[in-house]
């Protein structure tokens, strides 16, 4: 992964991603360089925010294929209880957004996936979890950039604060398969021809949606189909929906880049 520099962040990320990337994100302190340190908590367990008062909460199609196999749910039953499916309002991309519920006195937002799933949440956490409080943002190029977010309502990183860089903050977090599979979804975005795609109709960028986040609800009620379905089978899933995406943008699309 290669990481840009902090300097570069505006003037390298297209316009109608960043501004999608800040409304997503909430209230961002500074932006990040390689070696630039800052303080978190150092435990895993005060890492999941249960109470929700910042932006919504994305996840790529690997965070949905593990968080399923935690949870042993269908995509179709995950995004049923825990997740919302949509087109982002500019970028017009697929985009997957955890829920949240209100807890028994109403002053709360909730995360219901880590609400009825505490034991599994760790290990399962998406990346967005996972990085907080930092966020990232990808160029066309495949660079990565990381913000600070503003850590002012957050209690979690309050407590046992150790002062980590970006590199080690990475790797306390075990973010590299989460971002390589996440990059993998980035890359496939990136290569088709994105002009031609918004030409596309809704139902269409809705399909290209499900081939990505629910695959296993396409296939048929056969042996196979039911075999995919099972939440073991997740990954095998999301490789078979990865197929099928690139299928779509090669007959539908096109590709502006070679992939």
């Amino acid at each position: 992964m290669k990481i840009g520099k902090a300097s570069e962040f505006f003037r390298n990320i297209d316009q109608s991603l960043l501004d999608e990337f800040m409304n997503l994100t909430g209230r961002i302190a500074r932006h990040l360089d390689p070696g630039d340190t800052f303080e978190a908590s150092d435990n895993p367990e005060r890492l999941c925010c249960l109470h929700l008062k910042g932006p919504p909460v994305v996840i790529s199609p690997y965070d949905v294929a593990r968080m399923r196999m935690a949870a042993y749910l269908t995509s179709k039953e995950f995004f049923t209880l825990y997740a919302h499916l949509a087109l982002g309002k500019k970028s017009q991309l697929p985009l997957a957004i955890l829920k949240s519920g209100l807890s028994v006195d109403s002053n709360r937002r909730l995360c219901p996936f880590q609400y009825e799933h505490e034991n599994e949440t760790i290990d399962s956490r998406p990346l967005h979890c996972r990085l907080h409080p930092l966020a990232r943002v990808v160029d066309q190029a495949g660079v990565s950039y990381f913000v600070l977010r503003d850590l002012s309502n957050c209690q979690a990183h309050r407590s046992r604060a150790k002062r980590f860089t970006l590199e080690t903050w990475l790797e306390f977090i075990d973010a590299e398969e989460y971002i390589d599979r996440a990059d993998r979804y980035h890359q496939l975005l990136v290569a088709m021809d994105y002009e031609k795609y918004k030409a596309l109709r809704r139902a269409e960028k809705h399909e290209f949606g499900e081939m990505l986040y629910t695959p296993d609800s396409l296939v048929p009620n056969d042996l196979i189909g039911n075999i995919l379905r099972l939440p073991e089978c997740a990954e095998a899933a999301l490789e078979l929906g990865y197929a099928m995406a690139e299928a779509f943008i090669a007959l539908r699309v096109g590709y502006c880049l070679e992939t």
